[in-house]
């Protein structure tokens, strides 16, 4: 595998992963519940398993792109609260929850175009070498 592929399946794991985790996090309402699952949470997300398969992966310096995953993933979840915020009277929360939903948006964007694009290019050589 190259190096534009490697990178869009560590992204992909990340995202992947961060949702799990994330979701577990969103249904967590008191201290008591949040004290109780972080042990669980965290070795979900950094656990043997995930760190052994990076480890043994032929990555060439994407390691990145499963933490940029794990981020993304991690700003969608909470998007609930944002339009909780949006739909509120205060205009402070309002705008909170606008900049959460845009920043949110920026950043998978962003990750879209640094991990699919070079795979989508790669792709599109192999199948219409004539076209450059």
């Amino acid at each position: 595998m190259d190096q534009a592929n490697n990178a869009l399946g560590m992204f992909a794991l990340g995202a992947f992963v961060g949702a799990v985790v994330t979701y577990g996090l969103y249904l967590i309402d008191t201290f008591g519940k949040f004290a109780k699952s972080m042990v669980p949470i965290l070795s979900a997300a950094l656990g043997v398993v995930v760190v052994v398969f990076i480890a043994n992966s032929d990555l060439e310096g994407n390691e990145y792109a499963y933490c940029v995953g794990l981020v993304i993933s991690l700003g969608w979840a909470y998007t609930p609260s944002a339009i909780q915020r949006i739909e509120g009277n205060s205009p402070a929360q309002m705008t909170i929850g606008g900049l959460h939903i845009g920043a949110v948006a920026l950043m998978s964007l962003v990750a879209a175009f640094i991990f699919v694009w070079p795979v989508l290019v790669r792709t599109w050589r192999l199948l219409y070498p004539e076209a450059g």
